[in-house]
């Protein structure tokens, strides 16, 4: 979940946020209703505890909606983001192809994962569906190929693998 959640931020960080100035094709009602932009977001006081940052705007734990446009290469709009964070901490991150449709989801519940996390293909077809409690993977992990074929499937009971089944496409070897 680390690494996941480290390569979300190292991708995020390499694009530039323009939420405010981009004119993309589409953005759905939660965006347009969120009103703080995640560049300001992160330029809040940010306290690290535990796993997850606690955000604090004129002292006071921040709760409410924050809004992120990541911009591409060749500067086409790439995915949006919208974060519900309550008390300080993200509850819910929802990301979002151009085109609108959800490209991936997490939940989280004081700063750790929790509940279900899942992303999808552009196409609409779940590539992975994971559930986790307080930060740790708990029940089942699945991904799936771009042609609908399971890739692998696990299950956890608190972080702890019961077994993980992972499968290889046949090459003809």
């Amino acid at each position: 979940m680390k690494k996941l959640l480290m390569l979300i931020l190292v991708v995020t960080s390499l694009s530039i946020s323009v939420a405010q100035d981009i004119n993309a094709p589409v953005y759905n009602q939660e965006f347009e209703n969120c009103e703080q932009d995640y560049n300001e977001l992160r330029n809040m006081v940010i306290q690290k505890r535990g796993f997850g940052n606690k955000y604090f705007k004129d002292s006071e734990p921040f709760s409410g909606c924050a809004k992120y446009a990541s911009i591409g290469a060749k500067g086409e709009l790439a995915e949006y983001m919208v974060a519900h964070i309550q008390d300080g901490y993200a509850t819910k991150l929802t990301y979002y192809f151009p085109d609108g449709s959800i490209s991936r989801e997490f939940n989280f519940k004081d700063g750790r994962a929790h509940g279900r996390h899942i992303m999808y293909y552009r196409n609409g077809d779940t590539y992975i569906e994971e559930y986790y409690d307080e930060g740790r993977p708990h029940g089942s992990q699945k991904r799936w190929l771009e042609n609908g074929d399971a890739g692998r499937i696990g299950l956890y009971d608190f972080g702890m693998p019961i077994f993980d089944l992972v499968y290889v496409a046949d090459t003809k070897c």
